[in-house]
C-alpha cells in the first residue's frame, strides 16, 4: 500500500462503488409504498368528497441512502449544481456528483497518506483550518440538534441523513486538527 497509497485507491475504489450504487438503485425500482393519508375526504352535502393527497416525498431506498452517506459532500456540492442546471429533477444530484466523488476521496486519501508517512503530510493554512472548523462544529452542532425531539420535521431518512453529517463533520475536524504545520525547531 506504500507504493500506490490511499490517494489513488480511494477515488478509483469509491467511484466505482457510487456508480454500482447509482446504478442499482435506478434499475431496481422499490415496489411502489402507496402512501396513506390520515386526513379524510371532507364530504359535502351534495355527496361529492375533496380527495386528499399526501404531498411528502417518499423516503430513499437504502442503496441511496448509503450512496449518500459515502459521498455527502461529493452530493452537497452536487445539489446546488443540480438546482442550478437541472431544476426539479430527482434524479441530477446522483449523476451530477459522480465527478466530484474522486476529488473528495483523493482529499481524504491524500490525508490518509500524510498520517502513515506514504507523503508528505498535508498542511492547511491558518485560514483555511479556521473556517473548516467552524463549518464543521457548526454542522456538528446542527446535525445533533437534528437528532434530538427539537427536531419536528422527522421523515424515515432524518436519522441516516443527520448521523451522515455528523460523520463527515467529524472527518473534517479529524483533518483539520491533524493538518496543522507543526515546528519542532528549537
Amino acid at each position: 500500500m506504500r507504493r500506490i497509497g490511499f490517494r489513488r485507491v480511494f477515488p478509483v475504489f469509491l467511484t466505482l462503488i457510487h456508480i454500482v450504487l447509482i446504478w442499482f438503485a435506478q434499475t431496481h425500482p422499490r415496489a411502489s409504498l402507496r402512501i396513506v393519508s390520515q386526513y379524510r375526504p371532507v364530504a359535502y352535502q351534495d355527496g361529492g368528497s375533496v380527495p386528499m393527497e399526501a404531498f411528502e416525498p417518499p423516503s430513499l431506498k437504502p442503496v441511496q441512502k448509503i450512496a449518500l452517506i459515502l459521498e455527502l459532500p461529493a452530493m452537497f456540492a452536487a445539489t446546488l449544481i443540480g438546482a442550478v442546471f437541472f431544476p426539479r429533477n430527482e434524479a441530477a444530484w446522483l449523476y451530477t456528483s459522480v465527478p466530484l466523488v474522486p476529488l473528495v476521496w483523493y482529499c481524504i486519501g491524500r490525508w490518509l497518506d500524510g498520517l502513515l508517512g506514504y507523503s508528505a503530510r498535508l498542511c492547511l493554512p491558518r485560514i483555511l483550518r479556521k473556517l473548516f472548523t467552524v463549518l464543521a462544529i457548526g454542522v456538528l452542532f446542527l446535525s445533533a440538534v437534528g437528532l434530538t425531539p427539537l427536531y419536528h420535521h422527522r421523515t424515515p431518512d432524518t436519522y441516516w441523513i443527520f448521523g451522515g453529517f455528523i460523520l463527515w463533520s467529524g472527518v473534517c475536524l479529524a483533518v483539520v486538527a491533524t493538518s496543522a504545520r507543526r515546528d519542532f525547531s528549537g
